[in-house]
């Protein structure tokens, strides 16, 4: 379960049904809130969907995806963390943090790996572990895997960061993805990115440099979501459906701004987009076989690798520099044709189709229509 922290948005739950451990005795760390501490015991006593019942009771797992430090230092805020002898003690409820860092360190770390990816010569993986790019994408798998380890024991689980939507989604989708191998299908990914970024409202406006405040608000956290996708399908090439053909379509239709699924920031917005944005699913029906893995084997529990030796260095997801939409726009208009053609041609046969292009050249009128330019 994945638990909203922020005093400005209501609490919310993410159906998912190691790091420092945090210090009980710390009382002054934390907000004195009953209303928090109703809620966590409330998810204690829910019951995760795993066919393997520990022997000894549940033990509510609460994760943490903050650095501690950071942690303590948001209780002058207001948000704090949990305490364990509040609900019980150890027996009861257990306290991880997971030290991923925050948007403002990702999205330096992006920048510098961005730019070390973009040099030709030889020393750039220097550079790249400069970046600290892989030590963040290993934490991230890292806090996964826990969350998948709880959860496989039989135990429920709490998930949140500061605001709860950011690595927290980042998190808890992965570890549906180590645990679940529907998940790994195309159709099972479409399902979990609208169900643990779309709907839960993940701020795709926000952090593609849209908002009010840019320079504070933008950071890579989907990207990052997508590198670590492509790190387990390197890890077990034969467990996913799709390729990495089916993450550079959704990197760059994140960047695009063309495609109504990462434009706003809630459900509510996209549904007044409806009909003016395309869903860049519709590319992915057009021609499932562009993006299905021949290699594909269907298999239970993935386990990553997240020391940085076993990640691999993608350069594919920095090829532009950040808030630079031409080239990717460029490339989804290609996409987008290929999606009309295929409309046109259910009413015109090809000739009256390649007619209609020369006519509309005739006229200086562009030979592709554009499926949503928002």
């Amino acid at each position: 379960a994945a638990c909203a922290r922020s005093s400005t948005r209501a609490d919310a739950f993410d159906e998912v049904g190691g790091g420092a451990s945090g210090d009980d005795d710390e009382v002054l760390f934390s907000r004195d809130d009953a209303r928090d501490d109703e809620i966590v015991l409330e998810v204690s006593a829910t019951e995760p969907a795993t066919t393997h019942r520990p022997r000894r009771a549940p033990v509510l797992r609460i994760c943490d995806c903050r650095p501690v430090l950071n942690a303590k230092a948001n209780a002058a805020m207001g948000k704090g963390h949990e305490v364990t002898s509040r609900l019980g003690g150890d027996g009861c409820a257990t306290l991880e943090f997971f030290d991923v860092a925050n948007i403002h360190a990702m999205r330096k770390s992006f920048d510098a790996c961005a730019e070390a990816c973009r040099r030709s010569d030889d020393d750039f993986l220097v550079d790249v572990h400069a970046s600290r790019w892989p030590h963040h994408l290993g934490a991230v798998l890292r806090g996964a895997a826990v969350v998948a380890r709880h959860l496989e024991a039989g135990d429920p689980v709490l998930v949140h960061c500061s605001d709860g939507w950011d690595r927290t989604a980042q998190v808890c989708a992965l570890a549906q993805l180590l645990l679940d191998p529907y998940f790994r299908t195309t159709d099972g990914f479409r399902t979990l990115i609208d169900k643990d970024f779309c709907a839960f409202g993940y701020m795709f406006r926000e952090r593609a440099g849209l908002g009010e405040d840019p320079d504070r608000e933008s950071g890579p956290i989907f990207l990052q979501f997508l590198d670590a996708v492509g790190q387990l399908s390197y890890q077990n090439p034969t467990a996913f459906a799709f390729t990495d053909a089916l993450l550079d379509l959704l990197r760059d239709a994140a960047g695009s701004r063309f495609f109504g699924d990462f434009l706003r920031d809630n459900d509510r917005d996209r549904v007044s987009d409806a009909g003016r944005a395309a869903s860049v699913w519709a590319v992915v029906d057009h021609d499932p076989s562009r993006f299905a893995n021949a290699l594909y084997v269907r298999c239970g529990r993935l386990r990553p690798r997240t020391r940085g030796a076993a990640l691999r260095v993608d350069p594919s997801f920095s090829k532009w520099p950040r808030g630079d939409s031409a080239p990717l726009r460029a490339r989804v208009r290609e996409l987008e044709r290929e999606v009309e053609d295929s409309r046109r041609r259910s009413s015109l046969g090809s000739g009256e189709l390649d007619d209609a292009r020369r006519r509309n050249s005739l006229k200086g009128e562009p030979s592709d229509l554009s499926l949503g330019s928002i």
